[in-house]
């Protein structure tokens, strides 16, 4: 988005360089971003500061620690039984059960295999190894630090707490604040304590 001092607002940059070709020419006004923003900060100040609240996001993301905690389980269970078939099909070669072309055939297929387990199961670990627990609740205290003493929505203010700003062809702009080291949008992050 491009600031325009003529149209008070917000217009999208790639309209605003190549035209109608690359873009729509939607609009947010300022006025209307720093509204709904400082209207967005009170809603979060006053909602991280309700304990039931906190409990609740807190119980989600045990849920949701636990459940990966049984993907991993299950991946893993798999990952060791496909191992076994494999050394069971090399045996089996050895012995002169099956011929060079079928157990390639299977070997390649349990390898397949076995590697998107062990890609699904780092993808699990990295998040998993990440205290989003902890994370979230010591964002929370940095966003609150912050925006606390917020009486003007100044440039270091905006880039302290918000990460970026998607603005629809509607012109409904959706903010990804800083809460933990990644961006979490306030939709998603009303729609965590559902």
């Amino acid at each position: 988005m491009h600031f325009k001092k003529n149209r008070k607002g917000y217009i999208c940059g790639s309209f605003n360089k190549h035209g109608i070709k690359a873009c729509s020419s939607h609009i947010i006004r300022e006025q209307n971003l720093k509204d709904i923003i400082l209207s967005d900060i009170d809603f979060i100040l006053t909602t991280i500061s309700n304990k039931s609240f906190l409990d609740n996001i807190s119980s989600n993301l045990n849920k949701e620690s636990k459940s990966s905690k049984n993907k991993l389980d299950s991946i893993e269970t798999k990952i060791s039984k496909l191992t076994t078939r494999k050394n069971n099909a090399l045996n089996k070669f050895i012995d002169d059960c099956i011929s060079k072309d079928d157990y390639d055939n299977l070997v390649e297929s349990i390898n397949s295999e076995l590697n998107e387990l062990k890609s699904e199961k780092l993808l699990l670990e990295s998040t998993m190894s990440t205290n989003l627990n902890s994370n979230l609740s010591s964002g929370m205290c940095y966003f609150k630090s912050i925006a606390s003493n917020i009486n003007d929505l100044t440039p270091d203010v905006v880039n302290r707490l918000i990460d970026k700003i998607e603005v629809s062809e509607d012109g409904t702009p959706r903010i990804y604040y800083r809460f933990s080291e990644s961006s979490i949008c306030l939709s998603d992050f009303i729609n965590q304590t559902s």
